[in-house]
């Protein structure tokens, strides 16, 4: 008798044969672990392409799991750039959220992977997204000095004035975080352009409101 582990586990070890026998015994390829992960994630996490590639073949839900994140999350966060374009290839939700409302965009960015995130964007993301500390994906293009997808983010209706927390919990926007001087130009200009505000002119404005 199968059980959701051993399938689970030929996923993770890219045993496409022992898939496959599973499968043709009626086995659901869409079947969630104790800790809400499918055979499809499991694939992604140990970049086993060739068997995440089979069972999408097979109509593996990209969007079927029980935990925070799903598998277009965990391709994005883990840097799976080909498995990412498996995903987007066959039709991944792309603005789906996390647990704490990030979207594959928002992770690829944070944790530096600039390819990911421009095939994410090819398929027109929302780029307002905010996460519970009220980040977005422009925060952390900015923060990674990524010049060309913070200038596409912009032309594509990102807030430059999005208000977020960092990790002491401080507001920050977007230009908050920039070290990249270019990458400070662009955003400086879009300011001067809109009225964006910073961080330190929002805590101003809070401090005379409270003087009143």
């Amino acid at each position: 008798m199968h059980s959701t582990n051993d399938f689970l586990r030929a996923a993770a070890h890219g045993d496409i044969g022992l898939l496959e026998q599973y499968l043709r015994d009626g086995f659901d390829i869409d079947a969630i672990n104790n800790i809400g992960e499918t055979a499809l994630i499991e694939t992604v996490k140990n970049n086993q392409i060739a068997a995440c590639e089979f069972l999408l073949q097979q109509n593996a839900n990209p969007e079927i799991h029980d935990c925070s994140f799903g598998a277009i999350h965990f391709a994005a966060y883990l840097g799976r750039e080909e498995i990412t374009d498996l995903l987007i290839a066959n039709d991944a939700e792309i603005n789906n959220l996390t647990e704490n409302h990030d979207s594959a965009l928002m992770l690829a960015l944070q944790e530096g992977y600039e390819d990911i995130a421009k095939a994410i964007l090819q398929k027109n993301p929302d780029v307002t997204i905010q996460n519970k500390k009220g980040i977005t994906a422009l925060h952390w293009a900015a923060s990674q000095g990524f010049g060309a997808i913070v200038q596409d983010l912009i032309v594509r209706g990102a807030d430059t004035k999005a208000v977020g927390f960092n990790s002491e919990n401080n507001e920050v926007t977007p230009l908050d975080l920039v070290e990249d001087e270019d990458v400070r130009a662009m955003l400086e200009s879009q300011k001067s352009k809109f009225g964006a505000r910073s961080a330190e002119q929002l805590a101003s404005k809070k401090q005379r409101t409270s003087e009143l």
